[in-house]
């Protein structure tokens, strides 16, 4: 008899497996204690079943599971901690997950109740391990981090023992590595490791293995797209923006891979051409990609507000925007905004103006941490911010004490000797 499997289930490998190892405890408890080397090699058939096997293991079992009634107990938890042998073989997601299979099916109650050591024995086998059990031992995952990310759809435990080796021995993750991809990204489960390998395979033949791994950890979901629909066209694309360092920016933005070259990034390339009025936006793609996925309208309104803000007319707008296109990725309302707005509190217009367009990265540095402390040593220093140089901001901070000391210094007043 086939039987179709549910990934998502709990009812996995393990729960068939249990079944026939609890259907021979019931043949077995008819017989006399002789047979218990029977139950032993009952026990090792099941833990050490292979894994090409599955298939043949749950149709076996097949018509044991639909003669099965399910039923939920009211207590979940308890028919496991009232063994402490048990409980203490489990660890803590396995006991979530186990108690809950126990309020669908009371009969695992009574295995337990009679067979505690036994039943400890199966559970802690490693061919029969939950895939909670197993993300627990080699990702970290808590049992509340299972009940926040993975409880809801779980992975099947063959799913989960996959995707954690290729992600520990293709990619060298680490637990904690594997932990926060798979959290961040349990779609992850629902895809076929072998889509994995050939993104990675082709990548590999682009960058360093060390870059495939620092990009799979930036944007996980890549490894879920075409490599030749996708994948293949997107590393073309970013060739022929002509930057050397396309690697790098490959590396830095790997989402870029994630978006269609025909309906997103070229009619987007266009766009921004026209909308800057260059005739062609390669160099500022090619130096931040983010521009290719914002939206047009976010893009509108950044430039409105810098023109409006800085009073800048449209071609500085333009000159600010080709020297640093990053500018256009940072947000109006918690960065833009408080930052231009103290700036104008400490400058006049006409200076304002001139130290964004000579240096725009101003706008990018922290407020809290670097603008405000070194505009705040330079007035308590008696420093008039206008004879500062307008690169002041991007130097050091071992320079600019440096360079404080040297201003300071230059202008102590000598005592005059007739007075």
């Amino acid at each position: 008899m086939m039987v179709k499997r549910h990934e998502g289930s709990f009812i996995s490998l393990k729960v068939y497996s249990l079944f026939s190892l609890i259907l021979s405890l019931k043949l077995i408890e008819i017989h006399s204690f002789a047979f218990q080397d029977s139950l032993e090699t009952k026990i090792h058939k099941i833990t050490d079943f292979p894994y090409d096997k599955e298939l043949e293991l749950i149709q076996a079992t097949d018509t044991l599971v639909k003669t099965l009634k399910m039923q939920k107990t009211a207590s979940l938890q308890s028919s496991i901690c009232m063994h402490e042998s048990l409980r203490s073989a489990i660890c803590e997601t396995d006991l979530i997950i186990w108690s809950e299979m126990i309020g669908h099916f009371p009969f695992l109650q009574e295995a337990i109740e009679r067979h505690p050591l036994l039943m400890a024995r199966v559970f802690t086998s490693d061919k029969l391990h939950t895939a909670a059990y197993l993300l627990h031992k080699r990702a970290g995952v808590s049992s509340s981090q299972w009940c926040e990310k993975l409880s809801k759809n779980p992975p099947s435990r063959y799913r989960a023992r996959k995707l954690t080796t290729f992600f520990k021995s293709r990619l060298s993750f680490s637990s904690a590595e594997i932990n926060k991809v798979i959290l961040s990204q349990p779609k992850l489960f629902k895809y076929r490791v072998e889509r994995f390998e050939e993104v990675v395979d082709y990548l590999s033949s682009q960058v360093q293995t060390s870059d495939v791994k620092a990009m799979v950890k930036r944007w996980p979901i890549l490894l879920t797209h075409s490599v030749e629909k996708r994948i293949k066209p997107g590393v073309a694309f970013l060739k022929s923006l002509g930057n050397s360092r396309w690697k790098r920016v490959l590396v830095k933005y790997p989402q870029v891979l994630t978006h269609s070259v025909h309906s997103v990034l070229r009619p987007k390339l266009k766009y921004l051409a026209d909308l800057l009025n260059v005739r062609s936006a390669k160099n500022l793609v090619a130096n931040y990609p983010p521009l290719l996925w914002l939206s047009s309208d976010l893009l509108l309104n950044k430039l409105e507000f810098l023109k409006e803000k800085l009073e800048l007319t449209q071609e500085e707008v333009e000159v600010l925007v080709e020297t640093y296109p990053q500018v256009l990725g940072l947000s109006i309302k918690s960065n833009l905004m408080p930052k231009i707005n103290y700036l104008r509190q400490e400058l006049p217009p006409e200076e304002l103006r001139d130290i964004v367009l000579y240096q725009p990265a101003i706008l990018a540095y922290s407020l809290n941490n670097r603008i405000i402390p070194r505009f705040e040593r330079m007035k308590a220093a008696g420093i008039a911010i206008a004879y500062a140089p307008k690169y002041l901001m991007s130097i050091t901070d071992k320079k600019f004490e440096i360079w404080l000391t040297l201003q300071i210094s230059s202008w102590t007043v000598v005592p005059d000797d007739d007075h």
